[in-house]
């Protein structure tokens, strides 16, 4: 029984150094790069980093140049087995605006070492709520849309289902 003790207390003890130690704006970084080779630039204020926490304040997103969108602040809790992104905030430019007159309160999203290969997210705003998934294997967003009445500027850009209204792309 002691040997069990001992291991859990050490793979705790390892899980808690990974997670302290580990360069979370690196990581944030990282991301830049990556949507970089995409034509996406991300612009933000300021980075603070916490034992289990990431905090970029009025980032902004370019693509190929252009002003997509900011946002307020995106939030990140990391745990590794447990990890969860909040944007809070978000605004798109005044240009996409004029076709998509929208706005986003928050968005949540989570992954969970249960789920690996998904992603779920819940958000709201202007269109009422939704909540959907993003496939990382199968490379597809899904989002269903909670609150048909509300939907009214976006619905265009939605397909409807047995279940309701919703969005559905790949990437």
């Amino acid at each position: 029984m002691q040997v069990v003790k001992k291991l859990i207390g050490y793979t705790l003890l390892i899980w808690f150094a990974v997670i302290l130690f580990m360069p979370k704006e690196n990581l944030y970084y990282q991301l830049e790069r990556v949507a970089a080779q995409e034509g996406i630039e991300i612009n933000e204020a300021s980075i603070k980093s916490g034992v289990f926490t990431l905090s970029v304040r009025s980032p902004e997103v370019y693509y190929e140049g252009v002003t997509v969108a900011s946002a307020k602040a995106l939030d990140a809790t990391i745990f590794l087995l447990y990890d969860r992104v909040i944007i809070r905030g978000i605004a798109l430019d005044r240009t996409i605006a004029s076709m998509v007159p929208l706005t986003v309160d928050k968005v949540e999203l989570v992954y969970s070492i249960l789920t690996p290969q998904k992603v779920t997210l819940k958000g709201e705003g202007s269109f009422g709520r939704c909540h959907g998934e993003i496939d990382l294997k199968e490379r597809r967003v899904h989002i269903s849309m909670d609150d048909p009445e509300k939907i009214g500027s976006i619905k265009s850009l939605l397909k409807k289902g047995e279940e309701g209204w919703y969005y559905e792309t790949s990437f």
